[in-house]
């Protein structure tokens, strides 16, 4: 892979470099892993941000959305039901909260 020089500050350069040390790794190789979180990361926002439009634009569609998932839930074959008192998973309940957040007016932030 080609390699090339990126200015940062003395500040960042010396962070890194530290990091690196203690991980005991290059600088370039922990450039690397942050570059691909960094990336991850801006895909998980998008996704909000597109979800959040979503609720905004269509709130009874997010809610349709939302039950069939739960329907889906319920047909995964193994014939078991929930648990009384188990969570709905984190992206669930999240998802949930974006659809409470727009239906009272409080929009995103």
């Amino acid at each position: 892979m080609a390699k090339v020089a990126v200015r940062v500050s003395t500040d960042a350069r010396d962070m890194l470099a530290a990091v690196a040390a203690s991980r005991r790794t290059t600088m370039s190789v922990l450039l690397e892993e942050a570059a691909r979180r960094l990336e991850r990361e801006e895909e998980m926002r998008q996704a909000t941000l597109d979800y959040e439009r979503f609720v905004g634009d269509d709130p009874d569609g997010f809610a349709d959305y939302l039950a069939e998932g739960h329907l889906w839930d319920t047909t995964s074959g193994d014939g078991l039901t929930a648990a009384p008192g188990v969570a709905l998973p984190a992206a669930l309940a999240v998802a949930e909260r974006w659809v409470a957040r727009f239906t009272s007016g409080t929009g995103i932030g």
